[in-house]
Formats: C-alpha cells, structure tokens, sequence
C-alpha cells in the first residue's frame, strides 16, 4: 500500500505537494493550538525556521529534520 502512495505521490513537485499538504509553520501553529502550548519559533541565520516542542530553555535538544530528500512539509501524521 505504501509503495502505491510513493508511485503515485512521488511525481508531485514542490506546488502540487504545499497544495495538497500546505507549509510546515501553519500545521505547527494549529498543532500547538490543538495540544494546548503556547507555539514559539526561531529564524535562524540560513533563513529556515526553528519550531520547538516544549521548553526552548532546556540544555539539550533533539533536532529532528523531516522529510525526504525534497522540500516537503510536517504533516499532523508524523
């Protein structure tokens, strides 16, 4: 079943993908809006945005980078 989604989703580009899934920063704000936290985001100096999970406070973090090797957004799936 999943191998069908790939066949079929993979020929998308960057357009058809935001249309049909939308950007990382809106899924992230409804999110924090649905779980409850209070959303808080970094610019870094590349341009790229930082989302955090929890207290921006902490001595360690995980980074998670999502995706493929194509630009794709967080979806509420992952």
């Amino acid at each position: 079943m999943f191998a069908m989604f790939r066949t079929q989703l993979g020929n998308l580009n960057l357009a058809q993908d935001r249309y049909m899934n939308g950007t990382t920063t809106p899924i992230y704000l409804q999110y924090a809006k649905d779980n409850g936290f209070t959303p808080e985001t970094l610019m870094l100096p590349s341009g790229a945005q930082a989302h955090w999970f929890g207290s921006s406070s902490v001595k360690k973090v995980i980074v998670y980078f999502h995706g493929t090797v194509r630009p794709c957004a967080a979806l509420i799936v992952y």
